[in-house]
Formats: structure tokens, sequence, C-alpha cells
């Protein structure tokens, strides 16, 4: 994060003076003590206050807050008042910082004690978005005060302009005393209104010409969130508004900024010389390698850059540019290769309930391509590399909804992609002379699809760092393992597969029982809770984050240091929208046995109705999915059981393989051998 300083012109750039005439601003009562559970971090948050007025030359947006320092962990918090706000579009105004102790009063201008940072909270990641923070430390701040700060910010962005969009909680993750929204619209103006999770109705009346709009919540108690919900659920009690439009006017308001007049940069147009000759999806592909290649990602979004693309010409000379920027040059590269490609707004976190949302120009967080090819549409993202080298298995992001910049568009959907296969991985443990012997581990692993990607990226930034982390990943699961070699990487582009292989000594992986007479080796399973993290809770409100469509696989490869008989299993377990298979085998012979786990997942998102069925599915699943193998033992040496006394035996992992190895166990021990 980085941060510059200007306290020399903080006053500059902060106004300070009585609030608008369209504001109400009465004095604040309180009610009484706050209780322990009104507390949360040491303050009691009595009054949060947001009035808006679209009636004058530009919007305007009055925020007041009112906290209590109920202990010393609220000090930090109460004392310190920080404001975000674009410079080049918006002022800030502070209209009242009143700090109330003992019933008296002590009122603080803001200036002698603002200072004004740039900070940049994801530098690390190339966006600039030029934001200023006014950061005022307030003096004398004790346990017990009221703090009360009061300010405004006005000004309209310069490409949505007076485009209304606006999202309010009425419950928060603590309690809260009093939330309240007041709205000031001409009455003309046509506003769309939606709500969620109890958000309270609003109180409608006209108010000088005006038409004004109250929501209020009072004493909300604290909203508990459940793990792994879609990020386009809203828990909270939630009020949306924003101006009546449709979506072919939003695409409208886009399409212009990312025309690109059928003209590139010289240098350009040599580059896509050498590509006309290409097949179509070749062609295709190598323009999105070339802007992918080419251009480093950076982001700056101060004013215009928020929402409009830099020109070509500035894009391809400086070689670097954001999503929307690389999605113009690849449009750009694309149509002079005599394909046809559009750019297409898209919300990561949203998307798939967009066509649920009122149309908006502030509804989108991304931008990607979308080429037609025939009767297919592939989805292209710029900003992604090394991706695949065939159009066919290149990973395509999808989205949910998407808005492509084209006349008269719509939403369109993207789709979830389907099932794909995403990752084999296959665990070979060698057979030890004792239990006290190392054995070798040898792991072979296949990645698919965008997993591919992850891990194509992951090996092009450093090869040496992604090697350390896949060992530390093994001397969590296996002890103090040694590499006996690099890990070998084999990278398939055209098919879009990434496969490692690595080969470890380690500890030995057989402990033998307190008398020293079985020896087990414990399969614990590392690798389907991972797949299902979500924990069971009693009574589940919101869907639940399966995730992307996927196949997983893991197969645990066993050599045995004396020979098994069995019949083994192969269970197949049906829950909703995914499916799991565990299956033991054993070898001719007895000396190999195989642990397989599989599981599929053909939905990105659960019904909070399924909620109890996958929960039964998840716990026979993780139940039953591990093993434990025992052996016999004499003076830690492995002794095989007389043969033919195990054959035909049915044994299921819930019973531990008990009917094999413990029947081998009585046999080895009463007969000595």
């Amino acid at each position: 994060m980085a941060a510059d300083t200007a306290a020399a012109g903080a006053a500059e750039l902060l106004g300070h003076g009585p609030a608008a005439d369209w504001v109400e601003l009465a004095p604040f009562m309180r009610p009484r003590t706050p209780t322990p559970r009104e507390q949360h971090g040491g303050l009691c948050l009595w009054l949060t206050d947001t009035q808006i007025s679209l009636t004058g030359p530009s919007a305007s947006t009055f925020q007041r807050s009112v906290n209590e320092v109920t202990g010393t962990d609220g000090l930090q918090s109460a004392a310190v008042v920080n404001v975000n706000f674009d410079p080049s579009y918006e002022t800030l105004t502070f209209h009242r910082i009143c700090v109330v102790r003992n019933g008296q009063e002590r009122f603080i201008d803001p200036r002698p004690h603002a200072q004004v940072f740039r900070r940049e909270p994801d530098l690390e990641r190339a966006i600039y978005d030029g934001r200023l923070t006014a950061n005022i430390t307030l003096p004398d701040i004790r346990v017990g005060d009221i703090v009360d700060v009061a300010f405004s910010l006005s000004g309209d962005h310069p490409i949505v302009g007076r485009h209304f969009s606006r999202e309010w909680l009425f419950s928060w993750g603590c309690w809260v005393g009093e939330t309240r929204v007041r709205l000031l619209s001409p009455v003309d103006r046509r506003l769309t209104m939606l709500s969620w999770s109890g958000a309270p109705a609003a109180q409608e009346r006209l108010l000088n010409g005006a038409c004004e709009r109250v929501w209020r919540s009072q004493e909300t108690a604290p909203v508990e969130l459940e793990p792994d919900m879609p990020a386009w659920v809203r828990p909270y009690a939630t009020i949306r508004i924003c101006d009546q439009s449709a979506w072919p006017e939003v695409a409208g308001l886009f399409a212009p900024l990312y025309a690109t007049g059928g003209v590139l940069p010289s240098s350009l147009e040599e580059e896509a010389a050498g590509l006309v000759s290409l097949a179509p999806k070749a062609r295709a592909v190598a323009a999105l390698r070339l802007v992918q290649s080419v251009l480093r990602y950076q982001s700056v979004t101060l004013g215009e850059g928020g929402f409009a693309p830099r020109n070509l010409s500035d894009i391809w000379l400086s070689r670097s540019g954001d999503c929307k920027d690389a999605s113009r040059l690849l449009v750009a590269l694309l149509t002079r290769l005599g394909l046809t490609a559009y750019p297409v707004l898209v919300n990561t976190w949203k998307g798939w309930i967009l066509d649920q949302e009122p149309a908006s120009p502030l509804s989108f967080d991304h931008c990607i391509v979308g080429l037609a090819l025939g009767d297919e549409i592939f989805w292209l993202d710029p900003t992604m590399a090394p991706q695949a080298d065939d159009l066919d298995t290149i990973y395509q992001p999808r989205f949910g909804w998407g808005l492509p910049l084209k006349a008269g568009a719509t939403l369109v959907w993207m789709g979830s992609g389907g099932v794909v296969d995403l990752l084999q991985v296959e665990e070979s443990i060698g057979a030890p002379r004792t239990v006290t012997d190392p054995v070798e581990l040898e792991i072979r692993s296949s990645y698919f699809d965008w997993r591919a990607e992850m891990e194509r990226r992951r090996w092009d930034a450093s090869h040496a760092q992604a090697e350390r982390d896949y060992v530390s990943a093994r001397r969590n699961g296996y002890g103090e393992v040694e590499l006996l070699e690099p890990i070998s990487l084999a990278d398939d582009r055209k098919l879009n597969v990434v496969r490692t292989h690595e080969r470890y000594q380690a500890p030995a992986p057989w402990v033998a029982a307190p008398k020293g007479e079985v020896a087990e080796l414990v399969l614990r399973d590392g690798f389907l809770d991972h797949q299902m993290p979500t924990p069971e809770t009693s009574r589940r409100r919101w869907p639940i984050d399966l995730g992307r469509p996927r196949r997983v696989r893991h197969e645990y490869v066993i050599a045995l240091p004396a020979p098994l008989q069995g019949a083994g299993w192969d269970e197949t377990y049906q829950g909703p929208s995914v499916t799991a298979r565990l299956a033991l085998t054993v070898a001719p012979g007895g000396r190999e046995a195989r642990l397989l786990r599989e599981i599929e997942f053909r939905e990105p998102f659960l019904a909070a109705e399924q909620a109890s069925a996958y929960f039964r599915f998840r716990t026979q699943v993780l139940s039953e999915s591990g093993a434990t193998l025992r052996l016999a033992i004499q003076k830690g040496k492995f002794v095989t059981p007389p043969r033919g006394l195990l054959a035909n035996i049915q044994t299921y992992w819930g019973r531990w393989l008990f009917g094999i190895f413990w029947v081998a166990y009585v046999l080895a021990v009463f007969f000595d051998v």
C-alpha cells in the first residue's frame, strides 16, 4: 500500500461549513447506557445517517455517524476519521465533529488535525485508483466519549453523469441503534427500488416540490453469516435504488468508448499482417497470445479511467493497461483479422443474478471479449496469461450474465461451462522391508482447464518458489520428506494440461501397534474434505457455493510389504448436484492396493433447501473416504499369513477393512508365521 502525505494541502481539499439547507441535522440524544450485547470492539454504534439529494445541479450525499466509546479497544476507531474521495470530480465538506463528554459538547475544526493521503491499497496489483483519503486524528478521545461526525460529498462522475445507483445496508455484523437513509429526488424522476432480507419500507411524502423517501431500522441485532455463501447473496437487510434504465441503453453508453475506428498503430499492424493467413481459430489464439504477452497489467481508474479505456495508440505504446484497455486492444486486433469480436462487461461477484438486477452502468467490475465463430461464442480474458494454445481447450471465464457492447445489446447468458476434468493425482507409496524403513513416495498430478492455467502461471512466475511450495505441502502430510530429484513439469498447451512428477524419500509411514504385533498405514483424506469445506449448520438460510463444475480424482497406490487378499469395494454416493465414488482394489497376488476417491460437482451453487441432503452426503462420504491398512509383523518385519484363508471376504471402509486385517493378525499370532 502506498501513501503520499499532503498535510499542507489539506485545507485546500477539505471544506468546512454548515450542511446544506436540504439536510436534516437533528441533535443526538443518547437513549440509555449501552448494554454489553450492544457493544462491539469497544464501541456502541448509535446512529448511521445517510441523506442524498438528487435535486441540485449534481448529486450530494450527507453522511453522519454517532459512536460511543465503551472500551479501550474502541479508542483508535473513534479517534480517527477517514473519508475516501476522488478529487477529479468530488468535493468533500465537513459539517460537524463533536465530542460529547459528561453531557458537555466539544466541537473540533477538522482542518488543523487533517492530512490528505493518496493511498493505493491495490498498488501491488498495479491498480491505481487515484482516490484520496482525508485523515483526521481527533485529540483527547476517552472511554465514555460520544463522537458525532458529519460530512458531505458532492459531484457526478464524468462518464455516468447523473445516473444514480446506490445500495444501503440496514443490518450489520454488530448491533446498531438506528440506521436511516433519506433520499430527495424530483417527483418525475423514475427510480427502481428493490429490497432484500427484511429491509424496511420507505415512508414517502412531498417536500418543497421534491419526493422525500425515508427508510429507517432501529435496534438491529447482528446478522450471523454462513460459510461459503455465494458472493451474490445479500444476507443483510438491503435497499437498492437506481434510475430506471434498460440494458441496451447501458450498452449504448459504453460502446462508443470502446470503438476502435478500424485503424491499428503501425507496429501492431505489422504484427497483425503476419497472422492473417492462419485459420480462424488459430488466428484468434495468436491475437489473444499477443495481447496477453505484450500488455503489462496496470489500471489507472481516476476519473474517466474508471469506466473508459485509453486510446489504442497509448495502450500499444505503453505496453500496459487494465481489463478495459486489453479488451479494446484485443477487439481491434481480432476485427482487423476479419473476426467478429466485441467487449463484454461482466460482474465477477454478482454476474450470476445480473438478470434480476436493475439495469445500471454501475453494475460491472470487469471487461472481457466475446468472439463469435459461426454458431460458437468464445469468452476470452486478455488479462489472463499464459493460456492454452488451442481455442477449443483454452479456459473461458464465465461470470453468469454479461453485457456485450454492441448496438441494441442486452444481457447474454455465459453459462457455467459444464463439468470438466480438473485434477487427477496419483500418490504411490513404496513397500518397506521393516516397519521403521523409509519409503519412496512418488506423486503424479495432472491439471486441466483453469487449474492448468493456474499452475502454469505459478511455475512461470517462479519455478523455485513453486517447487518449495510443493515440498512444503508434502511435508505437511508426510513429515520431513526429502526431494530425490527436481520436480519435473510437462506443459501441453494445445490440450491445456500441466503435469508434474515428484519423487521423495518419506519417513516410515507404517506404525507398529503398542504390542508390536500389528502395523498400520493410515490413509487420511486430505482431498475430498478440501473439495467440500462447508461445515454443517443446523439450519441453512443461504445457498452454498460449490465452486465451478468439475471432476477431481485422487488415488493412493500402495505397494504392500506382505500379500493381502480380499475383494475390496466400489461404492458410489449420490447427493444434490454432486456424486462421489470411493473404491479399494487389491491386485492379484495381494502386493498392491489402490484407494480411489473421486467427486463430481455439476452445478456451481446449491439451493438452501438442498443443504440438509448435501450435508448428509458430505458426512457419509468423508466418514468413509479414508482407510487404515493393518498387517501382521514379527520383530518389526512384515509377515505373510497362510494363503487362501482370506479370499472373498467382503469389507467396507466403514469397518476399517476389519475382516481382512484382523483375521490376518489373528492367524499370524496364532500360527506364529
